[in-house]
């Protein structure tokens, strides 16, 4: 079996497919969106086997018919004329041969694509915009086909490391990069700050290779927050996304000797964690949790 070639510019099957299938996009204009050539969008459909569609698709409207009228769905008929569903759902429509679908009437719609759809991560209200019906229609048939939905209180699944990508190296805003996936533009922000990016408009980029390198060569994440001007947590994540953070060691082992430097050598809170490369947080922890009588009067 042939190795999947890696490419340099890396697009998500799942972002194109909808990009070009269900939203039409051109390749030129998903190019522009994300910021790449052309020619590229075109390598990729080919690679990963979405069809390309002409200017005006050549659908007999004879055949088309006969295909409708003999039972076939439309994900079937989709297929076979190398369309997305809406695109028959339209000439169906178009050609008057079907009246737009109301939400009470499941037994036409494609149930296999729905719930194939719904399983690979698209929402309700995604599959029934391509399918022209409400969310609650979709929902209908995912409650009588036994799937389980999604609880939108839960934490939602996103792929982080397109995410990320889409934001950094093609410049995507959080507001499309939400609409992308469906989710609210504060939750890709989120997101984003938890892997240590800062977003634009609020700060400047930080230098990660700079970090990284002042971090090998033995700076504290305090001393990084600081020079930096950002957060502990956000230089960590930032080394743990890029697989460089070493975890810290037992800090606790070290009790007798940070409450001499605290109390017999007058060194601030700021100044014992720069030293043991740790979060102020935690010295500020252990000093308040030790008890003056466990201090040995002989450590140095």
């Amino acid at each position: 079996m042939s190795k999947p070639k890696k490419f340099i510019i890396s697009i998500p099957y799942e972002l194109l497919y909808q990009l070009y299938v269900t939203q039409h996009l051109t390749t030129k204009a998903i190019a522009d969106q994300l910021h790449c050539n052309q020619s590229t969008i075109c390598q990729r459909l080919r690679e990963y086997k979405i069809p390309f569609h002409s200017r005006t698709p050549n659908i007999p409207k004879e055949e088309l018919t006969q295909l409708y009228e003999s039972g076939a769905s439309i994900k079937a008929i989709a297929q076979h004329f190398h369309v997305s569903p809406r695109t028959i759902y339209s000439r169906l429509h178009k050609w008057h041969l079907k009246e737009p679908r109301p939400s009470s009437s499941l037994t036409a719609l494609p149930i296999s694509y729905i719930l194939e759809s719904y399983d690979r991560g698209s929402s309700a209200a995604m599959i029934g915009r391509e399918l022209q019906v409400a969310p609650s229609t979709i929902i209908h048939v995912l409650q009588r086909h036994g799937v389980p939905l999604r609880n939108s209180m839960k934490r939602i699944d996103l792929p982080i490391d397109d995410i990320c990508q889409l934001y950094t190296q093609h410049k995507l805003s959080t507001i499309h990069i939400g609409k992308l996936y469906d989710v609210k533009p504060s939750t890709i922000a989120s997101r984003l700050r938890e892997q240590g990016i800062i977003l634009r408009g609020n700060k400047e980029q930080l230098p990660t290779y700079a970090i990284i390198s002042d971090y090998m060569q033995g700076t504290s994440l305090q001393q990084l927050a600081s020079t930096y001007q950002t957060k502990y947590h956000t230089i960590r994540n930032l080394l743990i996304r890029h697989g460089v953070y070493r975890k810290a060691r037992r800090i606790r082992e070290h009790t007798y000797a940070i409450q001499n430097l605290h109390k017999r050598e007058q060194l601030s809170v700021a100044e014992i964690a720069s030293h043991y490369g740790c979060h102020p947080e935690t010295i500020r922890r252990i000093i308040k949790d030790t008890r003056p009588q466990e201090i040995s009067p002989n450590t140095h």
